[in-house]
């Protein structure tokens, strides 16, 4: 079974991923933030028991993760892949997370809400996303009541996830907009309808999401995003055609120079890895160059690869930072396809 990021999706030449995020609270227990030692204890006890079946209601296995049971390597490594937050697996006390094997669910338990449940769909696709949280949100409500309100909806940790509890985003690509310093605007822009960008020059990597949950039907918040992420990739797209028209051989330069050094280098820093990839990533939306095998136009799984805890689990051992740059090399020239002229 395919991983959710290598999975073909719409609009893949920009948008990465799609995630949908569920914050739930069972009635019967103290939020997390009240919880004693004891009651966290027992709570993830009657979660694991009664959420050991899920893997019946959607075909997926699942495989249940104390944060107190796993080494400081795989917790960041289940960061990396946006699987856990750092919330999670810097928790002090009880905290797990329940994660199935292709990793397009986590459950969060005991986080900041008793329970937060994220759906991964590849390119394009809330809608893959919500069915899928939606079902096992509702598989979960069967075995526990949820605290809620009448008037004010699912009751959370935090006011600003009262009402649907609903956390939607895009992960997008976006060296056009990045490069030319257009993010401030956008981000002003959006942030007047409730959606907020946030993210990392290494890689041109952003993602959109909404602040409000409340007010606002589940559907009309992801119309709301999907609505908005049409117009960024629609800027991306003019912002890509007219670079690329006004210096094609510098930018066809870039890109296979690019492609020369990841396929070459010895040593390579986190920074300088993800900037070269996310020059293929550009290079193979645009069809300025052709990878053997590339079906689909992402070198994404390449960028999960060469984060550092994926990176010191591959070796098995301890890595200091000049050996991780070796090895961050190794595993690109390893992974990275063959350039079909």
């Amino acid at each position: 079974m395919l991983k959710w990021y290598e999975e073909t999706g719409d609009n893949e030449d920009i948008v990465i991923s799609s995630r949908v995020r569920l914050a739930r609270n069972l009635s019967k227990y103290p939020f997390p933030v009240r919880l004693s030692k004891a009651q966290a204890k027992g709570l993830l006890e009657e979660l694991k028991a009664k959420l050991a079946g899920l893997g019946g209601e959607d075909e997926r296995s699942y495989h249940f993760l104390s944060m107190d049971s796993i080494s400081d390597t795989d917790k960041v490594a289940l960061t990396e892949r946006h699987l856990v937050s750092e919330t999670l697996i810097t928790k002090q006390g009880p905290a797990a997370a329940m994660v199935s094997e292709d990793e397009s669910v986590s459950i969060l338990l005991n986080e900041e809400d008793h329970l937060r449940i994220q759906a991964f769909a590849g390119g394009m696709n809330l809608d893959k996303a919500w069915k899928l949280a939606d079902k096992l949100d509702d598989e979960i409500n069967k075995s526990f009541s949820y605290a809620y309100h009448e008037k004010l909806g699912y009751l959370t940790s935090f006011p600003t996830n009262v009402g649907t509890g609903l956390r939607v985003s895009f992960m997008l690509h976006l060296p056009a907009i990045a490069g030319t310093k257009r993010l401030a605007g956008i981000a002003s822009d959006i942030g007047r309808f409730g959606v907020t960008i946030r993210g990392s020059e290494a890689g041109n990597l952003y993602q959109i999401y909404n602040q409000k949950t409340l007010g606002q039907t589940e559907q009309e918040i992801m119309q709301n995003l999907t609505t908005i992420a049409y117009q960024i990739i629609k800027q991306e797209r003019k912002l890509r055609k007219k670079i690329t028209q006004e210096n094609p051989i510098g930018i066809e330069d870039t890109v296979f120079r690019s492609y020369g050094v990841l396929k070459y280098c010895k040593t390579l820093a986190i920074e300088e890895g993800m900037n070269l990839l996310s020059d293929i990533q550009f290079g193979l939306s645009g069809g300025l160059l052709k990878l053997d095998g590339q079906e689909k136009k992402s070198v994404y799984p390449l960028m999960m690869g060469i984060q550092p805890a994926h990176l010191q689990r591959l070796a098995g051992k301890p890595l200091d930072n000049v050996k991780r740059d070796r090895c961050r090399a190794d595993y690109i020239r390893e992974h990275l396809p063959e350039l079909i002229i």
